[in-house]
């Protein structure tokens, strides 16, 4: 894929100045509260340039919700592991660091729960959220099973919603206590729950779990960028 032309570069650019002022707006005075000017105010941006992107603040809504799943998966760099008790220490530590290096989305997870308990358009996009992230951890789970990491015997979508709720339920706590727990000890007894209900009994072809893995978050790069 070859680069963005200079319009095409400041056009992305600008529309992620409007989500990330729309998350801090909508985490300030909650999402019933905010105005689109507000939106456009805080990204400093004209009425005009904002609709050129976004019609309503309801696209503002599934936008934000769409790019959490899109950083996740961005941000999210495999390497090597020893073990596979190395890989779901990583993958832990990755979620967990996700929950402390932004602390200002604590609010805006809640506001955007919150809405999708009111208005079914929001549960939608929400569920959507969910959903693609269930499947990403399915996704992994399935590689880990190929290379006899993970036990076969495992209900793969069961397990990723279970995972999923962990991650979520921690994410709530975050927001409302942030300082209560130590998170270190809680990323250790998150991978002590999550060795012991995938793992097989033999060490598996680990190689191959990176190998899968890395091939995969690739794919999703490339997926997101075409």
């Amino acid at each position: 894929m070859g680069r963005l032309t200079l319009p095409k570069q400041r056009a992305q650019e600008t529309r992620e100045r409007i989500i990330h002022a729309a998350e801090l707006v909508f985490a300030r005075h909650g999402y019933g509260e905010s105005t689109v000017q507000d939106i456009a105010d805080e990204a400093a941006i004209s009425m005009g340039a904002l609709y050129h992107h976004f019609a309503s603040k309801e696209e503002l809504f599934r936008a934000i919700l769409e790019e959490h799943v899109r950083r996740d998966v961005m941000e999210y760099e495999p390497r090597p592991a020893s073990s596979s008790r190395e890989a779901i220490e990583y993958f832990v530590a990755y979620q967990i660091d996700h929950l402390r290096q932004h602390p200002e989305l604590r609010g805006l997870q809640m506001e955007l729960w919150a809405q999708a308990m009111r208005e079914d358009w929001a549960r939608e996009a929400c569920a959507n959220s969910f959903r693609t992230f269930r499947e990403l951890i399915s996704s992994l789970i399935g590689i880990a099973q190929e290379a006899s990491v993970a036990r076969r015997d495992l209900d793969i979508e069961a397990s990723a919603t279970l995972i999923e709720a962990i991650f979520l339920g921690m994410a709530i706590q975050w927001a409302v206590a942030p300082d209560e727990g130590d998170l270190e000890s809680i990323a250790r007894t998150w991978s002590d729950m999550l060795e012991r209900f995938i793992q097989t009994d033999d060490r598996g072809d680990v190689e191959a779990l990176e190998t899968g893995v890395t091939q995969l978050f690739e794919e999703l790069r490339e997926g997101d960028e075409s």
